[in-house]
């Protein structure tokens, strides 16, 4: 890689949050085309999006969908990041 040259994606925490999927995208306009391209559907909102990242959740049922989007765009998220993503942090006993 030359010096202009610029990664795909930002380098990733050792947690991923969905804070942290969400940014791999270059704008929340970006996922949700993404999104609902993988849904089959016209369009998906920006704005729920948005949501998923300020709760810190994505919905089950958009999970999925989630995963293949970043598969295409080569992104290196993988089922058990979002599985982590979506856990509570673990407490020092």
């Amino acid at each position: 890689m030359n010096a202009t040259m610029q990664p795909l994606h930002p380098p990733l925490p050792e947690y991923m949050g969905v804070v942290d999927i969400v940014a791999m995208w270059p704008s929340q306009r970006a996922m949700a085309h993404d999104i609902a391209r993988e849904l089959g559907l016209p369009a998906f909102s920006r704005d729920r999006v948005r949501r998923w990242r300020d709760r810190g959740r994505i919905p089950p049922e958009f999970q999925l969908a989630v995963l293949m989007a970043a598969r295409r765009r080569g992104y290196p998220v993988t089922a058990a990041d979002m599985v982590q993503a979506h856990s509570l942090p673990l407490r020092e006993v």
